[in-house]
Formats: C-alpha cells, structure tokens, sequence
C-alpha cells in the first residue's frame, strides 16, 4: 500500500531523437543510456547533448511459443459458452486484415464485416479464403457430446429435460449436431467502389471484440501476440499493411487513429529486430491510394523499410546502392577515427572506401567491420592500450542486439 507520497517541482526536457519525430519526456536527473569511446554509461539528462547517441535495442531474446489458445466467452440463445481458439499463422493474417479493414455489426446478427476497395480482388479472395477456414460454433456439437455421455450414464428423462430441453431431446433422435466451418457472404457496392465481405458468428464476433476492439480509435493488438514468434507476428503485419499500407520508393507507412494499436505495432517490430519509425502528424481530408475517403484529424504512423521484408516479395525491395541503412542498424563511428589516428593503416589507395566511411557520423555494422579489419591487417604502428580497448567494445557492440540512436534536438521546457 502507498502509504505517503514526496513531491517537487522539477525541470523538464524534451529529447528528440533520430528515430521519431515525437520527443521523449524527461526530468533532469533521469539516467540515460549512451554511447561513449569504449562503453555504454549512464548520463544524467541535464548533461545530454546534441550528437550523444542514445542506446536502444532491436530484436529481442525471449522464449516465445508456437502452441498458444486463447479461450473466448460468447452467449446462444442466451446460454454462455467458452471455447478455447488455437492461434494459427492463418488467423494471425486475419487479425491484420481486421486491424486496418474489419468492424463488428452486433445489433442484428453478430456479423464481422471487412471493407476493401472493389480493384483488390487478390486481398478479397484472402480473406474469404481464410474465413472460410474458421471453424463455426463448438457449442451445439458439445453440448450434444455431453447429452450422449449423460446417457451413457443412465440419467432419467427428467433429469435429461431439465439440462438440454424438451426442444432439443427431439432434434437429438434425428439428427447428429457439427461444427461447421464460417462462410462468407460478397456485397458489391460499385458506386462507391467497395467490396464488403460479412460473416455471421457470435462466437467469431466475441473474439474479436474482445481481442482486437471495434471501431477505429478502439483497435489494438491483441495481446497474445507478444507471446508468439516472429513468423507468427509478420503474417499479421502482411494483412494490416495489406489494408492499411501505403508503398512508397523504399518504405511502407501505415496510419490509424488509434495510438495504442500503432505503438504496439513498434513494439512488436523491436521485439522481432525490424527496423521502424514512429511518428504522429494532423493530416486532411483525402481519399487514400485505394480509392476510400479518409477523413482526416490527428494520427498515428508507423514506417518500414521495405528491405526489413527480405523473406515477402511482395513487400520487399533492396536499399539503393547509395541509400543508408535504417538508423537503428547503424553505428557512431568517432572513437574509429582516434584509432585510425593511432595506427596508421597502409594500403590508403586500395582501401579509400573505408577512409571516406570514417568521416561520417555513423554507418551500417557491415562497413564498421570492414574498417576494424583494415585497421587490424595493415596497421602501420601496434595498437596501443587505448585502441585495444576501443576495439574489443565494438567488437562486442556488433554481437550485440543494440541500436543507437542520435539526439537530434534538446529542449529545456521550464
């Protein structure tokens, strides 16, 4: 129990930094992790400067499962059931579609509606194929394996009316209750050039609802995804920027008004080691590239690059020869440069690529190795103590799974 509370007044900064546009809040005193010539060490936020690189990660090292259910509560003919629902990569793709196409219709018939513009048939045909996937209601066929088991046990008619009714005794003598797979109805509406796709289930309906949220300021991630394995997570992510996605030369952005959904989504990028940017910005009134109208307000933005695809053709494209790396895979380079003073490689000419690199700021991991191994075979004075040290760091920097990124800009509030 909190039994009393200390407070004071304080400044307070705002950190920018080069990954998101939007700036991190902190107090004087508050410890951050940056880079330094040969360690990571904890500075205190009043001593930051613009150009310090703050430490982050990208990919993470936690155990995650294949084999997950989730169990999903749901009401027919006003009875409760629950059902436990096996995670599969294919529901995982339907969960994306959902996030950036789908809505619930409750007040008739518990239908799960999904709206896509009329030209994308290859992302209709999808999703009626993953629908279709669905197993229906588990209930009825229970509730009959039940019936057949009391029976077994000898229990009296009475006994057997009071628990299944009278109604459903009779349809027991005549007729074996399945569990029947979902299936999709088609809706045209070509003056407006949209395709709606609806389904009708409770129980699919509930798990939804109570998942993944209805309406667009209510989306989010389910929650079960932080529990399941990259290949799991991008089955996901294909069918949100399926729906969602803007493809640009090199990128792919996607924008929601639901905040919660797009800083899970860059959560889970992190966790899986994919590069990604956040950002927030006011957009207008406009129709987006698949013909929908947005209607403009406050967002949320969630950036790829498109070379974090490499196993997705369809999202996929390599970096241009002179384009950078996204800033979470690359590394400062200025302790390189005292190195580079100190032992003096031979070979300039052969290597110019390299001394061209060391006047940069940071570069890719792949570029810092072949700078230390130019240091490392044509050195033209030993290591001395000092360099050693700043070696053996970077050597241990780029085992590890850590980003740096660089202050961009730092603003004293009050």
């Amino acid at each position: 129990k909190i039994y009393n509370s200390l407070e004071h007044k304080t400044d307070l900064f705002e950190i920018y930094h080069s990954n998101n546009n939007r700036p991190v809040l902190l107090s004087p005193d508050h410890s951050v992790y940056i880079f330094s010539e040969n360690d990571i060490l904890a500075k205190k936020t009043k001593n930051l400067k613009k150009g310090d690189y703050v430490v982050s990660f990208k990919g993470s090292k936690l155990n995650f499962s294949k084999s997950l259910e989730v169990p999903v509560n749901y009401k027919l003919r006003g009875l409760p059931f629950k059902e436990d629902i096996k995670i599969t990569k294919d529901l995982m793709r339907l969960i994306g579609y959902y996030l950036a196409e789908g809505h619930l219709l409750e007040k008739y018939r518990n239908e799960i509606g999904f709206s896509f513009n009329i030209k994308e048939k290859e992302y209709i045909g999808d999703v009626v194929n993953l629908i279709s996937k669905l197993n229906g209601t588990e209930a009825y066929f229970n509730r009959y394996q039940d019936y057949l088991k009391d029976k077994e046990l000898g229990k009296n008619h009475k006994f057997l009316v009071k628990k299944y009714g009278s109604w459903n005794l009779g349809k027991y003598k005549s007729y074996n209750p399945s569990i029947k797979q979902a299936t999709a109805r088609i809706i045209n509406k070509e003056e407006v050039n949209t395709t709606q796709i609806l389904f009708c289930s409770s129980k699919w309906n509930r798990f939804f609802k109570t998942y993944c949220g209805n309406g667009s300021h209510n989306k989010k991630v389910p929650d079960f995804v932080f529990k399941l394995p990259k290949e799991y997570f991008m089955e996901l992510l294909k069918g949100y920027l399926r729906g969602d996605g803007y493809k640009g030369e090199y990128h792919i952005k996607a924008k929601s008004v639901s905040k919660k959904m797009i800083v899970n989504l860059v959560w889970l990028c992190k966790l899986h080691g994919l590069s990604c940017g956040y950002s927030e910005e006011q957009n207008k009134e406009h129709k987006l590239p698949q013909g929908t109208l947005f209607k403009g307000g406050y967002v949320y933005c969630i950036r790829i690059p498109k070379s974090e695809f490499q196993n997705d053709s369809e999202f996929f494209r390599k970096s241009s020869k002179c384009g950078s790396k996204p800033d979470d895979y690359l590394m400062p380079l200025f302790p390189l440069r005292k190195v580079y003073a100190r032992c003096r490689p031979k070979s300039f000419i052969e290597h110019r690529f390299e001394h061209a690199m060391l006047k940069k700021g940071a570069v890719n991991r792949d570029l810092i190795k072949k700078i230390i191994n130019w240091f490392v075979n044509y050195k033209s004075k030993p290591f001395d103590k000092e360099s050693k040290k700043i070696l053996k760091f970077y050597n241990t920097m780029l085992e590890s799974n850590l980003s740096f990124l660089r202050i961009r800009k730092i603003k004293k509030l009050y």
